[in-house]
C-alpha cells in the first residue's frame, strides 16, 4: 500500500462510511430530554407552590389585620384647655355601634408626670362620638395623654 505525499496513515478518509447516519442536533437534544427528568415541569411545579403557599400567608395576614380591628375601641383627643386645677378635655371615641365604652382621661405635666386622672363612661350610641369631661388636676397640666377605652359590655 502506498501512500501519497502529505498524508498519513493515521487520517481518516474523505468519504464517509455508508453505514454512518448524519448528526442530527434535534435528535440528540430530544434524545437528551428522554433521558433526564422534565426539569422544566420540576421548576414549574416550585413556582405554583411557591404562589399558593405566598397566597396562603398574605390571606392569613390579611384576616389577622381585619379581625384585631373587629370590636376595637379608638379615641382621640381633639382639643383640651389647661387650668390652674383643671383641664377641660375634648376627645372622640370610636366603637362598635352601640356598644358603651369606658375611657380613662390622664393629664400630665411638663416631665410627663400624672397630674390629674377620670374614667368617662360613654353610654351606646352611634360611633363615633364626641365627648367632653373636666379632669381634675393637683397642679397645672401641659398634656393630655391619649385616652385608653375599652368596651364595658
Amino acid at each position: 500500500m502506498t501512500s501519497q505525499p502529505g498524508s498519513s496513515a493515521a487520517e481518516p478518509p474523505d468519504q464517509e462510511p455508508s453505514d454512518q447516519e448524519p448528526w442530527d442536533a434535534e435528535a440528540e437534544e430530544a434524545a437528551l430530554d428522554r433521558a433526564r427528568p422534565a426539569r422544566r415541569s420540576t421548576d414549574r411545579r416550585w413556582w405554583i407552590v411557591g404562589g399558593v403557599l405566598l397566597t396562603a400567608v398574605v390571606a392569613v395576614m390579611v384576616w389577622f389585620g381585619l379581625s384585631a380591628t373587629q370590636g376595637s375601641v379608638t379615641a382621640e383627643v381633639i382639643t383640651y384647655e389647661p387650668g390652674e386645677r383643671e383641664t377641660s378635655v375634648t376627645f372622640e371615641v370610636t366603637r362598635p355601634e352601640g356598644e358603651a365604652v369606658s375611657c380613662t382621661l390622664e393629664v400630665v405635666d411638663g416631665q410627663h408626670a400624672s397630674v390629674g386622672r377620670r374614667d368617662v363612661t360613654i353610654p351606646a350610641g352611634p360611633s363615633p362620638t364626641r365627648t367632653s369631661a373636666v379632669v381634675r388636676t393637683t397642679t397645672p397640666g401641659s398634656n393630655v395623654d391619649e385616652p385608653e377605652c375599652r368596651l364595658t359590655g
